[in-house]
């Protein structure tokens, strides 16, 4: 393809895609993160707009909100900041665009790396745009997406600056400021592009740059020490200068965009980079088929959903640039977009970082890697000789793009759902992974409620949600007729509603209950949003409220009123959990063992992997003196979550009942690894010792228990 056409596909590529993903992104969901940022914006907002009269915006010490802000103020000088859709479409717009521009910023990259050759750009271009997890984040996702184009336009500027270098153009410098100012204002780790700058700098100053063109035309001089120092006395303070003013103006630009920083630049910036880098939220995540804390993930967790979700092309194109990008010339922009996919994630991998939420927080190594893929790509077409091989393999990236394609388009709005042909796509990974975790098919449920819901009567419509500020970023549009009542899926028997929005594999929708198609999504189910036929979300109606009225009548102490409701809640759906749940405790406490039994054991057939239901079970093999099938129930619990101490507390009190001390201890022994303040468990070890004879130890654990809360 000659040049001239070439540059007329790139930007017709690249704008028709612009206008497609803008108005794709009107239709996008609202992710957990975005009602809070929301906020976050409207502080910022109200500190700039009073000259940081209104110090509220200090509070927000994490992170900056930088995109956040402009879309807030786009709506607040419009006059749209009053309706809370409008500002939503803003944000989602603002989002897209920025998301685009590390689309065409990677393909820019290839570009110059290519000899100012457009085809890898356009190859560059169309692997990200049919790269679904990136696309779909960048529609609602106002942090990952964006740090990742601010990335990657810094990595196009200093591929710019070292190829240009000494000849340096203002614009590129302007650049570089911005796109660092704006990526250490949306996550501190934009520090790590000073980094960056500094590295890749110096390694081509002194082994390219030195040695190089420059140093032999930088003056008529003859004598190699002397064209050295020539070289030196010219070049490198020009170099160090253009490097220093980036640096600060990066900095300074970043400072003014958040206003916790404006109060301290320095000691917050640090206060504010150690905390991300250690960030405390633990959250239980769904991974191979079990939910495990964030904390504790397997190190291959970020590698394993990169490789699941990553579309294959890239992955080849990837590939293929790791054999063919080393040639003279090469070598370095190779090292150097590489560096920037694989230190960031070694550096993940070696510290043991908290990530949850897939991939999206290591979102910023991907843009390097897509401009890897289509230089790899680019690579192969350069070395064929016969134009059928030529024209071949420059069709071999489209072609493999047509699953990731098929996707996007078959399942808009929920792009960011895709897995790719290594995983089975997203029927095989059902049950096993994180699906919707950033909850964008919540919007549809709740606009259906709205659409749905009979709001004639004289009474507001209860809505039960888990992730209650997202729903009422819809639900709230109408507050008259609407209110939000926050429930999780396993307690939401114990709530007063009317409708009930969860999203798939929320808290309490374990693997076996989404893969038993007998009791989920529940009897009540009036609404479910899918994707390629997998349940997403799902709308519940309350068809009576008789296991709410158990629930009250049991808090009161009426026990006989609990059971008449929970019995009728139960002939209306068999596996209704909390009144299985709580009907069932309530047998326990009346020495119906065997009406409790077959509650616990009809929980346990439909739910195996449910700890409330097998903890059901246990108890009412312990109070039924059975402790070998308490033990066997206790072992799979701990087989299904291995890192909650429920299993082995109860597994100690069946050893116990057993007659086996030696057991029970060292099931104590675990609950106190996993819990080191459970004061219950020192205190029953101290028992155990003391019945076995061996008063010291049972003394020092009584004491140590006492001085825990």
């Amino acid at each position: 393809m000659k040049q001239n056409l070439s540059k007329i596909v790139f930007f017709a590529i690249t704008g028709i895609t612009l206008v497609v993903l803008l108005v794709g992104s009107f239709s996008a969901g609202i992710s957990g993160d975005e009602p809070y940022h929301y906020d976050d914006s409207v502080k910022n907002t109200e500190y700039y707009a009073t000259f940081g009269k209104d110090t509220s915006a200090y509070a927000l010490s994490n992170y900056g909100a930088t995109i956040d802000n402009i879309a807030y103020g786009i709506a607040r000088v419009t006059g749209f900041s009053d309706s809370m859709k409008a500002v939503i479409n803003i944000r989602h717009l603002c989002g897209t665009l920025v998301g685009w521009l590390g689309m065409l910023f990677a393909a820019l990259a290839a570009f110059r790396i290519a000899n100012k050759k457009w085809l890898p750009a356009i190859i560059t271009f169309v692997l990200f745009a049919f790269s679904p997890r990136f696309i779909g984040h960048s529609f609602n996702n106002l942090k990952d997406p964006t740090m990742a184009s601010f990335f990657m336009m810094t990595i196009y500027g200093i591929i710019v600056f070292l190829q240009d270098f000494p000849k340096i153009k203002w614009r590129t410098i302007l650049l570089l400021i911005l796109s660092i100012g704006f990526a250490i204002a949306v996550r501190p780790g934009g520090l790590l592009l000073f980094a960056y700058v500094g590295l890749f700098g110096f390694l081509h100053f002194f082994l390219i740059q030195n040695n190089g063109v420059f140093a032999k035309r930088s003056s008529g001089l003859k004598g190699k020490k002397t064209v050295e120092k020539n070289y030196w006395k010219e070049h490198f303070s020009r170099f160090f200068l253009y490097g220093l003013i980036v640096i600060i103006g990066g900095y300074l630009f970043a400072v003014i965009q958040w206003p916790f920083l404006i109060k301290h630049p320095i000691d917050n910036m640090i206060s504010s980079f150690k905390t991300v880098s250690a960030f405390p939220a633990v959250l239980a995540q769904l991974f191979e088929g079990q939910y495990i804390q964030s904390a504790d993930m397997p190190k291959y967790y970020l590698e394993k959903w990169m490789l699941m979700t990553i579309p294959f092309a890239v992955l080849l194109g990837f590939a293929i640039r790791l054999f063919t990008g080393w040639k003279r010339g090469d070598r370095f922009w190779t090292f150097m977009l590489l560096f920037c996919v694989m230190f960031p994630l070694f550096w993940i991998w070696y510290t043991d970082a908290n990530v949850y939420g897939g991939w999206r927080h290591a979102i910023f190594t991907y843009p390097p890697m897509v401009a890897l893929a289509g230089l790899g790509f680019y690579s192969l077409i350069e070395k064929a000789r016969k134009p059928v091989i030529k024209y071949i393999l420059t069709a071999l990236p489209f072609v493999l793009l047509i699953h990731p394609a098929a996707f996007a388009v078959k399942n808009h709005p929920y792009e960011y759902l895709y897995f790719n042909e290594f995983s089975g796509g997203l029927k095989n990974t059902y049950g096993k992974y994180e699906i919707d975790y950033y909850y964008h098919s919540l919007r549809a449920c709740d606009e259906w409620v709205l659409k749905n819901a009979d709001t004639s009567a004289n009474k507001k419509t209860l809505v039960a949600c888990w992730v209650a500020r997202v729903d009422g970023f819809t639900l709230e549009q109408d507050t008259a007729h609407f209110q939000i009542v926050f429930s999780r899926f396993y307690d939401r028997g114990d709530r007063d509603w009317d409708y009930a929005v969860f999203p798939v594999g929320g808290r309490g929708i374990t693997p076996a209950m989404m893969k038993n198609k007998n009791i989920f999504p529940p009897k009540n189910t009036v609404f479910v949003e899918k994707v390629d036929g997998i349940p997403v979300s799902f709308v519940l109606k309350r068809e009576d409220k008789n296991d709410y009225y158990g629930y009250v009548a049991m808090r009161a102490g009426l026990t006989d009123s609990a059971i008449y409701y929970y019995r009728l809640a139960l002939q209306a759906d068999p596996y209704n959990e909390n009144a299985l749940d709580h009907l069932g405790e309530i047998y326990l406490q009346r020495s119906m063992n065997d009406s409790a039994l077959v509650l616990a054991s009809r929980w346990v057939d439909g739910v195996p992997d449910n700890l409330s239901a097998l903890s059901l079970l246990t108890n009412v093999y312990l109070q039924k003196r059975d402790p070998n099938n308490a033990l066997m129930v206790t072992t799979r619990m701990k087989k299904v979550a291995p890192r909650e101490v429920q299993g082995y507390w109860l597994s100690a009190y069946a050893y116990l009942n057993a007659g086996q001390a030696q057991f029970a201890l060292n099931d104590l022994k675990k609950v106190i690894e996993l819990r080191p303040d459970f004061k219950q468990a020192y205190l029953l070890m101290a028992q155990i010792y003391q019945q076995s004879g061996d008063s010291q130890t049972a003394r020092q654990l009584q004491t140590y228990a006492s001085q825990l809360p």
